[in-house]
């Protein structure tokens, strides 16, 4: 009989953590917040939930932490960045709730920005050279159309309202500078392993659910639907809790060592999740030009540069497609009329070479 204690109590424990962490984190989270929307006051409402948001990632900070240091993992950088990532959530309500900000003013305002960008690129960045799925296949046209149409949604909502919205430089370069350019490089980051990396493995899946969540609820959600005129509010922030519960409960999955091990398996040089990609992202300046109410002349333009720019790279990976197609058909009948030791041809090669003279 198996008890929670001993041996087979670790294990039992050691494969159902994570998912405990999941649940815990969330329905905290929920208790939490549901009574922070009931107050009437803006300005307390907002801190409350800054202060209930940061106190959520600190915990899970300190679980992150904690599964470290419990499971030691070969490969520790991964893991090292995604804590600090997590902590970092943390700074915006404490320098809030301490008033610290107005003492720094912009700059502070710039080193949070910058260190969670730095810790985004990192963390990722160091999971693609563990992976080691450089050599593989070539994804260089595919990256380009992912940052190219991101780029159409970043520069009118997210760089050119950043800079434009505060007169300190700091605040102006950490929003109008440094936040789009995280954002494009994780998107980037993010779109080379799903490309590649079969991505093996519920720790796997844990982690890139939580980036792939980030992108979608942080950066084009509160910015695309906000800055448009649409109520949405700073609800979309919601995201940093629920993704350091994602993570740390991939640090707490028994499968969290295959993470930072070398790929064994890769996708195709056509696989359906590339194809998807593509063709959402290219309907991404679109959507741009559709919602985009408030942008300038100037800013369409750029939009509208990108979104050609774009329809030509998709001719150009087609017409890639479609000589790499015929160059297997090529190898395939090739390999069909000629012996596969001696190269020379076979019973079906001689029959061919007949029938065409």
């Amino acid at each position: 009989m198996m008890t929670l204690y001993g041996e087979h109590g670790v294990k039992f424990w050691h494969r159902h953590l994570w998912k405990l962490s999941i649940m815990a984190g969330i329905a905290f989270y929920i208790a939490a917040i549901v009574p922070v929307f009931l107050e009437n006051d803006f300005q307390t409402v907002l801190l409350d939930h800054l202060a209930v948001r940061g106190i959520a990632c600190a915990l899970a900070a300190m679980a992150m932490l904690a599964a470290i240091l419990a499971f030691r993992p070969q490969r520790k950088l991964p893991w090292i960045m995604s804590l600090i990532l997590i902590a970092s959530y943390t700074l915006r309500p404490i320098t809030m709730h301490s008033g610290h900000i107005l003492i720094w003013g912009g700059w502070l305002i710039f080193f949070m920005i910058a260190l969670q960008a730095f810790a985004s690129v990192a963390t990722l960045a160091a999971i693609i050279n563990l992976r080691r799925t450089r050599r593989m296949t070539d994804t260089r046209i595919e990256i380009a159309i992912i940052l190219i149409s991101y780029s159409a949604v970043v520069i009118p909502f997210v760089a050119v309202p950043g800079w434009l919205a505060f007169d300190l430089l700091p605040v102006a370069l950490a929003l109008g500078v440094v936040a789009p350019a995280g954002f494009v490089l994780v998107t980037a980051c993010v779109a080379r392993l799903i490309f590649i990396d079969i991505l093996r493995g519920r720790a796997f899946q844990l982690i890139m659910a939580g980036w792939i969540i980030t992108i979608l609820g942080d950066v084009i959600a509160h910015n695309v639907f906000e800055l448009s005129g649409w109520a949405f509010g700073a609800a979309a922030f919601d995201v940093y809790p629920l993704t350091s519960f994602l993570w740390v409960a991939a640090c707490l999955h028994p499968g969290m060592h295959e993470v930072s091990r070398p790929a064994t398996e890769v996708r195709g040089d056509w696989s359906a999740i590339r194809s998807f990609a593509i063709v959402t992202a290219a309907a991404l300046p679109l959507v741009v030009g559709v919602y985009a109410t408030h942008t300038s002349d100037l800013e369409r333009m750029v939009v509208a540069v990108l979104g050609s720019t774009i329809i030509v790279m998709l001719f150009i990976r087609a017409r890639i497609a479609v000589d790499a197609y015929a160059a297997s058909e090529r190898n395939l009948l090739e390999l069909s009329q000629t012996d596969p030791l001696t190269h020379l041809l076979n019973r079906r090669g001689l029959v061919s070479r007949a029938i065409d003279e």
